[in-house]
C-alpha cells in the first residue's frame, strides 16, 4: 500500500494521530505513507522510482493455513540491503459452501 497525504496539513490541522494511524497501516502492509505536499513531489517521485528500479517479488503460500493473523518476517542471509514487506498475512475461517 502506498498512501499519500500533506503531512503539514495533517500536522498542523490537528491530524497528527491520523497521519501515524496511516504510517501504521502503510508498514503493516508493506508499503510507506509519502508527503504529497507540492514543495515534496520531486522527491517523493524520485524515492517511488528509486524503489521500483530495486525491488524483488517474494510470493509465500502456507500448506496448511489456519485461520487468524499470522506473522512474516523477511530476512537477508547474507549481503545488506533495506528490506521493505509486509508484516503478516491473515487467513479468513472457512465458509460453509452454498
Amino acid at each position: 500500500m502506498w498512501g499519500n497525504a500533506r503531512r503539514d496539513e495533517a500536522r498542523w490541522g490537528g491530524c497528527e494521530q491520523q497521519w501515524q494511524d496511516n504510517e501504521r497501516l502503510a508498514a503493516t502492509s508493506g508499503g510507506r505513507l509519502v508527503d504529497a505536499s507540492f514543495a515534496a513531489l520531486h522527491e517523493t517521485f524520485a524515492g517511488m522510482l528509486e524503489d521500483i528500479r530495486a525491488r524483488y517479488l517474494l510470493t509465500y503460500y502456507p500448506t496448511n493455513p489456519t485461520p487468524g493473523w499470522h506473522a512474516l518476517e523477511v530476512k537477508l542471509t547474507r549481503g545488506h540491503a533495506n528490506v521493505t514487506a509486509r508484516r503478516g498475512y491473515w487467513v479468513e475461517t472457512a465458509r460453509s459452501p452454498r
